[in-house]
């Protein structure tokens, strides 16, 4: 009787710790799913962001290349300008001094135009390169 009794307690006691073991995997497997749903929640994320830097990378792109268009449009505007005070210059009409002030205005209007643009394209430029190494950063998980 009593080798049954020990049997069955050791029966009970087998049974009640596969209990606990299936329980412990119940909830290993419970927080491997809610990390396999994080893992791919942020792994949407990830993929959502990449698309909206390589769409603004694109974009400052076209933005950079619309300015130095830009730009090369102002030189060209702006040495076409040049010729033009050079040929009124020699044009006897005014005086050379009201002429020459005229002119030296001219082209000190023409070159702060020039520079003002400059400026624009270089903190464009720079807003691009920030915003490629934040993005860059990002990627390599800093």
């Amino acid at each position: 009787m009593e080798v049954q009794e020990a049997y069955i307690i050791k029966q009970q006691l087998f049974a009640s710790e596969l209990q606990f073991e299936r329980s412990k995997n119940k909830v290993l497997l419970d927080e491997l799913e809610k990390l396999k749903a994080s893992n791919n929640e942020l792994i949407q994320r990830y993929e959502a962001e990449n698309l909206r830097a390589g769409q603004q990378a694109s974009h400052l792109m076209a933005e950079l290349e619309k300015v130095r268009s830009q730009m090369n449009s102002f030189q060209a505007e702006q040495n076409l300008l040049r010729l033009q005070i050079t040929e009124e210059m020699r044009c006897p009409c005014k005086s050379a001094a009201e002429e020459k002030m005229l002119l030296q205005r001219e082209e000190e209007e023409l070159t702060s135009q020039l520079s003002l643009k400059k400026e624009r394209e270089d903190v464009k430029h720079q807003e691009w390169q920030e915003e490629r190494m934040r993005r860059s950063r990002r990627r390599n998980g800093g």
